[in-house]
């Protein structure tokens, strides 16, 4: 026996509610080839990104319902320490306000507590989210003190200041006393989660404090646009990723940049993913530098 066709109104990549199959006429036979994305929901296939899975939870859920948490970070592409993925699928984390209660298993509610959500509009999507400053103050404890840094520091992907994550931890709030510490240690100049991280064990450690991201120019003549500057130690400390060696055009690059620093009197030191998992030894490397270019400069 043939496989019934489904109508030309199912399309791949979208979902349909169960009372929308029962008003295209779809038969049993036909409803077999499509899959539940969530309860009530169906589609020709599982939805493979977060975007779509809210999409398609977004038929069956009140409309002004908010997506919030980890799925608001993923849409916001902030850092997480888990990334989504289609198998298997994490749930949904959306907040409702009032007292409703969302009864899915591919789905987390929260309550707002008589707060009003500062939300914003994603293209894409039919359900508003979470605003990046509301989901730092939501996210703050849930999150260990270096993770929220690292939330914060990531604004920079944004529009985004101090001042909003600031505004959005009101007094009471769970996990304010440490949103507001780590807050403290937010930096606008801060361009990746090892920056953040390398940043921080050189704090700890009681070093100075370095300028992020800037650029180091000399007599008007620009030479590069550095990591870590400590500009009164004429000391530059870069940070290695994994594409700093995959391409010959990014290893000559840093090597012309490092080499114009040099021929400047500024001293550079390089780190890459091992240096940052032996923190003793990078802080040890970076406090050795430091006293040396006090010692070569008099300071």
């Amino acid at each position: 026996m043939r496989t019934p066709l489904l109508p030309p109104e199912i399309v791949d990549g979208k979902w349909y509610t169960t009372d929308q199959l029962d008003r295209l006429g779809l038969t049993r036979a036909q409803r077999r080839q499509l899959v539940a994305a969530h309860r009530g929901v169906h589609g020709r296939r599982l939805p493979r990104t977060v975007i779509e899975d809210i999409e398609a939870v977004s038929r069956v859920v009140p409309d002004d319902a908010v997506v919030c948490g980890e799925s608001a970070l993923w849409v916001h592409h902030l850092p997480h320490a888990q990334q989504w993925s289609p198998t298997p699928r994490p749930p949904i984390h959306l907040l409702v306000p009032g007292e409703r209660r969302i009864r899915l298993a591919t789905v987390r509610d929260h309550r707002l507590g008589g707060r009003q959500a500062d939300t914003v509009h994603v293209e894409g999507l039919p359900l508003r989210v979470l605003s990046p400053p509301a989901l730092f103050a939501q996210m703050a404890p849930h999150l260990s003190f270096l993770d929220t840094v690292i939330l914060g520091d990531a604004r920079w992907r944004s529009v985004w200041t101090p001042e909003h994550l600031e505004a959005a931890l009101g007094p009471g709030l769970p996990g304010v006393v440490q949103a507001r510490r780590a807050l403290h240690h937010v930096r606008p100049g801060s361009n990746s989660v090892t920056e953040t991280k390398s940043r921080l064990l050189l704090l700890e450690a009681g070093l100075p404090e370095p300028e992020l991201n800037v650029s180091v120019v000399v007599d008007g003549t620009w030479l590069a646009y550095v990591d870590f500057l400590w500009r009164r130690h004429r000391l530059v400390v870069e940070y290695y990723g994994v594409h700093h060696f995959t391409s010959d055009r990014q290893r000559r690059d840093d090597l012309h940049r490092v080499r114009g620093l040099r021929d400047h009197d500024y001293r550079v030191e390089e780190l890459t993913s091992r240096d940052l998992a032996r923190p003793a030894e990078m802080v040890a490397r970076v406090a050795n530098a430091l006293r040396e270019q006090e010692v070569a400069l008099g300071l």
